[in-house]
């Protein structure tokens, strides 16, 4: 059975070691010399709150949910819609 965040990843250097999440291509665990460095979370468990999540193509919140890029205007769903913007990214 696959785990909820999907198949696991690992890039190593060295010392370090990174493993990655195929939901959210999220970094859910980033250790050095076997000891962690940052507050990741199980291969059986899904991210909760954005702990180690990609943030594309960004990384906070856009007033009214809207943008121009390459000079075409685009209007996001208002996900924060009582402070009427849209809140980190299209991937999460």
């Amino acid at each position: 059975m696959a785990a909820p965040s999907g198949n696991q990843y690992e890039i190593r250097h060295g010392e370090q070691l990174v493993q990655i999440t195929e939901v959210g291509a999220g970094l859910r665990s980033y250790t050095v010399g076997g000891r962690g460095i940052l507050d990741g979370y199980g291969p059986d468990e899904m991210c909760t709150g954005a702990r180690g999540h990609t943030m594309i193509p960004w990384p906070n919140r856009i007033r009214g949910g809207r943008y121009t890029w390459a000079g075409k205007g685009y209007q996001l769903d208002l996900s924060e819609p009582e402070k009427l913007g849209a809140i980190h990214d299209l991937t999460r």
